[in-house]
C-alpha cells in the first residue's frame, strides 16, 4: 500500500511540474546573440598597465565568440609530409628532415594557389559557426605569405603565384564580418640568418648569423608590416618564444601600438605574458581559472598540410570538444592545412559543414556563455548564462542519453523553466530538493549533442561538490569519471570507455618529449590515518615505465584551497608526500598494483597524482629539434582503470 501511495505522489509531481511548464511550450528562447563590438582606441596601452575594466572592454568580443578557424599554410604543403621517399612531418618538415635552405627554397617554386578562393574559406568559417580566423603570416620556415619589404623570401618573390595571399582574405573577412588575426613565428626562422636558434639546432652554414640582427632587421619590421597593411587586425598569435629578452619586447611592442585594440597570446617571451594562454592539442581537466584561455587543436594530427595523415577526427568528437571547451570557459581555434593549390582539404570543409549544422541550431548553448560551475557529469557538460532579471539559464550538453529517461543534475535552485532547444519542447522537472531530475523522450534528438535548457532563480548552487568522497568503509575508489587528465604539449591522454571497463589511455610521450602530463583526482577526507594505495591497470605496451604517486594537501574545504596554477596559467605539478613505483610488467590484462601505504596528516581536501617519472638525459643533438631523447620509444605509462586508497586498520598499523 506504501508503495501505491508513494508511485502515486511521484506521479502526480510530474504531472504538476509538466502541466507548469506546458504553459510555456511555445516559449521563445533567447534571440540572437548580441555579439559586442571590438573597443576603439586611439593609442595601446600595454596589458601590464591596463585597468581591469579597460581590459575586460577588450577582451569582450573574443571572450564571446568562442569559436575561431586557425590556418597553417605556406611551403610545407608542397611537400605535404614527405621527403625524400618517406613520410615526415608537416610544418615542421624543414627542422625535423633537416632540409638544407636552398633544397627547402625549391619548393616555393611548387607553391602556386592558383585555386585560393579566400571568400570561400571565410564563408566555411561563417557557416560553421566560426568568429574569428587566424592564419600563418610567418610560420617557423621563415617564408611570409605577403609581401615583406624586408626579404624575397615570401609568396610575391619566391613562388610563380606572385600575388599577396593576406590581402584577399583580409577583405573578404572584413566583408562578411569575421575577425582576422595573424599568426607570426618571432623567434624561429629557419632560413633568414640568426633565426634558427630553437634548441641551438642548426644544419646549414646559411642559418648561421646574430639572432640580436634577425630580430631586428627581418622579426621586428614584419610585424610592423603585417599590422599597418590589411586594417583592423583582431589577434596576433605568436609561436615559440625562444631566445626572446625583454629587449626584443620592446621592439615587438612598436608593431603592437599600431593595432591599440589587439589582442595577444602568451607565446611571444622575454616576460611578455600576453592576453590568452593556449593549450594546444588538450583541453585543460578544470579550465584555467583566472585566465583567458583558447585550446588549439588539429581536426587530424598535423597543422599543415600532410598527404599522409588520415587520422581524422569526427564531427561528433569535434562538437564534444567544442562542448567541453567552452564549458570550462575556454575558446576553441580548429586548424586547417590547405593545399600546395590553394584548397581546404574536403575531409576539413566536410567537417567544418557538420559542425555548422550543429552550431545553426545550438550556437545559443556556446556563444557569450560563462564557465559552468558543474564537473564531472557522466552525460555531458553544462554552460551557462547570466538573463537580465537575474536568473540563470544553463545549457545541458547531453552526449549520453539515459537509458531510463532520467537526468539528474546536483542542483538545489528551482527551476523555472526547461525545454528542448532545438525543438522549444518543454520537458518535466521532478525536484528532488538536492537534485533536480529530468524526464527525457526515449530517443535522443541529436545523437551527437542534444541541448537541454533549464531557467533557474538566481546564480547555481550545487548540492554537491566536485571532490571525491570515501565510501562508507572508509575507501576511496578514483575511476575514469572524475580523473583529471593534465596533458601538456605531445600529451593525449584520454578516456577509453570502447571496453568493458573505462580506462585512462595514451599516457606516454614521444622521444625527444618531456614527459609531463599527469592524472589527478581531488578528494575530501574526513578522518586522517594511514592508507594503502593500489592501482587497477593494463600495459600499454611492453616498454619498461616508472611512475611516482603523490598526494598533496590544498586546504580544509573548497573554500581555502591553494592555488595550483603560476601567473601563466600553467598547472602546477603535486609536490608532496610520494611512492615511486617501477613497473615491469606487460600484462594486457586488467590487474591490481599494489603501490605502498601513505600517511594523511589531518583531514581537508587533497590531491593524488600519478606522475610518469623519466629516465632520460639531455643532449644537444636531437634530430627533431625537441631537446629531449631516450631509448627510442619514449616514456611510455600503463593504462589506467583505477585507483584505490584504502584506510589500514589500527590493528594493523606499525
Amino acid at each position: 500500500m506504501k508503495n501505491i501511495i508513494k508511485n502515486t505522489i511521484f506521479s502526480t509531481m510530474i504531472v504538476l511540474v509538466l502541466q507548469s511548464c506546458s504553459s510555456d511550450q511555445n516559449k521563445p528562447r533567447l534571440q540572437q546573440v548580441a555579439f559586442t563590438q571590438p573597443v576603439e582606441r586611439d593609442h595601446w596601452i600595454p596589458t601590464d598597465q591596463e585597468t581591469e575594466k579597460e581590459r575586460n572592454e577588450r577582451m569582450a568580443w573574443w571572450r564571446e565568440a568562442k569559436f575561431g578557424l586557425f590556418i597553417h599554410w605556406g611551403v610545407y604543403s608542397v611537400p605535404g609530409g614527405e621527403y625524400q621517399g618517406k613520410p615526415a612531418s608537416a610544418e615542421w618538415i624543414m627542422l625535423r628532415s633537416q632540409i638544407p635552405v636552398d633544397d627547402y627554397k625549391d619548393y616555393a617554386k611548387d607553391f602556386n594557389p592558383v585555386d585560393y578562393d579566400p571568400e570561400k574559406w571565410v564563408l566555411a568559417a561563417k557557416d560553421a559557426g566560426m568568429k574569428y580566423i587566424v592564419i600563418t603570416a610567418k610560420h617557423h620556415d621563415g617564408f611570409a605569405l605577403y609581401d615583406s619589404k624586408v626579404t624575397d623570401w615570401d609568396v610575391v618573390d619566391a613562388s610563380e603565384y606572385g600575388k599577396d595571399l593576406l590581402r584577399p582574405l583580409a577583405e573578404a573577412a572584413r566583408k562578411h564580418g569575421m575577425k582576422l588575426g595573424f599568426y607570426y613565428s618571432q623567434a624561429q626562422d629557419w632560413v633568414h640568418p640568426g633565426g634558427a636558434k630553437h634548441k641551438n639546432v642548426q644544419w646549414d652554414a646559411q642559418q648561421a648569423g646574430s639572432y640580436d640582427q634577425y630580430i631586428e632587421q627581418v622579426a621586428a619590421p614584419q610585424v610592423k608590416e603585417i599590422l599597418s597593411e590589411y586594417g583592423d587586425i583582431a589577434i596576433l598569435w605568436w609561436d615559440t618564444p625562444v631566445g626572446v629578452r625583454a629587449s626584443h619586447v620592446e621592439q615587438f611592442n612598436l608593431g603592437l601600438a599600431l593595432q591599440p585594440g589587439i589582442i595577444t597570446n602568451n607565446r611571444l617571451g622575454g616576460g611578455a605574458l600576453g592576453d590568452t594562454i593556449t593549450p594546444e592539442q588538450f583541453i585543460p581537466a578544470l579550465g584555467i581559472p583566472g585566465f583567458d584561455w583558447e585550446t588549439c587543436m588539429t581536426m587530424n594530427n598535423s597543422w599543415g598540410y600532410r598527404t599522409n595523415d588520415d587520422n581524422w577526427k569526427s564531427a561528433e568528437e569535434l562538437i564534444r570538444k567544442l562542448g567541453d571547451i567552452v564549458s570550462k570557459g575556454g575558446n576553441f581555434l580548429l586548424n586547417v592545412g590547405p593545399t600546395p593549390s590553394g584548397e581546404i582539404p574536403a575531409t576539413s570543409m566536410q567537417l567544418l559543414s557538420q559542425i555548422g549544422d550543429w552550431m545553426t541550431v545550438n550556437g545559443e548553448a556556446i556563444y557569450a556563455t560563462e564557465q559552468s560551475v558543474f564537473s564531472f557529469l557522466d552525460w555531458g557538460r553544462v554552460t551557462q548564462r547570466t538573463l537580465e532579471n537575474g536568473n540563470t539559464r544553463l545549457y545541458l550538453h547531453v552526449w549520453h542519453w539515459p537509458e531510463n529517461g532520467r537526468l539528474s543534475l546536483p542542483l538545489k535552485n528551482k527551476v523555472v523553466d526547461s525545454f528542448l532547444l532545438a525543438e522549444q519542447k518543454a520537458i518535466a522537472t521532478v525536484d528532488n530538493k538536492q537534485t533536480k531530475e529530468f524526464v527525457l523522450p526515449t530517443q535522443a534528438p541529436d545523437d551527437i549533442s542534444t541541448i537541454i535548457v533549464v531557467d533557474i532563480e538566481g546564480a547555481p548552487q550545487l548540492s554537491e561538490n566536485r571532490f571525491n568522497k570515501a565510501q562508507l568503509d572508509g575507501q576511496f575508489i578514483f575511476d575514469t569519471n572524475r580523473a583529471m587528465l593534465h596533458n601538456h604539449l605531445g600529451s593525449h591522454m584520454v578516456v577509453d570507455e570502447t571496453g568493458a571497463e573505462a580506462k585512462i589511455i595514451d599516457w606516454r610521450a614521444k622521444p625527444g618529449r618531456r614527459a609531463e602530463g599527469w592524472i589527478e583526482w581531488e578528494f575530501e577526507v574526513a578522518q586522517a590515518g594511514q592508507y594503502t594505495l593500489s592501482s587497477r591497470i593494463s600495459a600499454a605496451s611492453k616498454a619498461s615505465k616508472s611512475m611516482q604517486a603523490v598526494i598533496e594537501y590544498l586546504g580544509e574545504d573548497s573554500d581555502s584551497l591553494k592555488v595550483v596554477y603560476n601567473k601563466r596559467g600553467k598547472i602546477i605539478k603535486p609536490v608532496g608526500q610520494s611512492l615511486t613505483v617501477i613497473i615491469n610488467s606487460d600484462e594486457e590484462q586488467a590487474h591490481s598494483l599494489l603501490l605502498g601505504k601513505l600517511s594523511i596528516g589531518k583531514p581537508g581536501v587533497y590531491r593524488l597524482g600519478l606522475l610518469p617519472l623519466e629516465q632520460q638525459e639531455k643532449t644537444s643533438t636531437s634530430t627533431d629539434g625537441m631537446g629531449l631523447v631516450n631509448d627510442g620509444t619514449g616514456w611510455v605509462g600503463p593504462d589506467v582503470h583505477q585507483v584505490s586508497l584504502t584506510p589500514v586498520p589500527l590493528k594493523n598499523r606499525p
